[in-house]
């Protein structure tokens, strides 16, 4: 049986390490003393915090998109699940950094656009002639 945990938690760690993002299983890899999260994590002013929980709510919002619409679903769910988890808590400088990094994992699949095509394509359809419905006579 621990062996079968021990496998299961190395293939989580495997998968999650390709994301890196503090507070997952990667987290746990050690970090260089150049990397930001090295250092002691600070408070941020009140404006930095409002743009780190604004960052946080938008990922949430388009890993929750992405999930519905079936984009990544090898990730979608666990990103989604990270990003709410995330809301709980006052940010850092710690937080500061993982927002930015979520925003340019959501840049490198191309969520944003994929979810823009697939509501182009709805909308494209729903206005095409042969979807619209007809009114009746009067």
């Amino acid at each position: 049986m621990d062996s079968i945990l021990r496998e299961e938690q190395e293939e989580n760690r495997r998968k999650n390490n390709k994301w890196g993002i503090r507070g997952s299983p990667a987290s746990n890899d050690f970090k260089s003393p150049g990397d930001p999260k090295f250092m002691e994590a600070f408070e941020l002013s009140p404006e930095e915090s409002e743009d780190v929980l604004f960052k946080e709510a938008w990922l949430t919002y388009f890993w929750r998109r992405a999930q519905v619409n079936g984009l990544e679903e090898d990730i979608a769910k666990e990103r989604l699940q990270f990003w709410i988890n995330r809301s709980a808590h006052s940010p850092t400088s710690h937080d500061a950094v993982d927002v930015e990094q979520g925003l340019m994992e959501l840049r490198k699949y191309g969520i944003e656009h994929r979810l823009w095509e697939a509501s182009r394509k709805e909308i494209d359809h729903e206005s095409s002639p042969s979807n619209a419905r007809k009114s009746p006579a009067h």
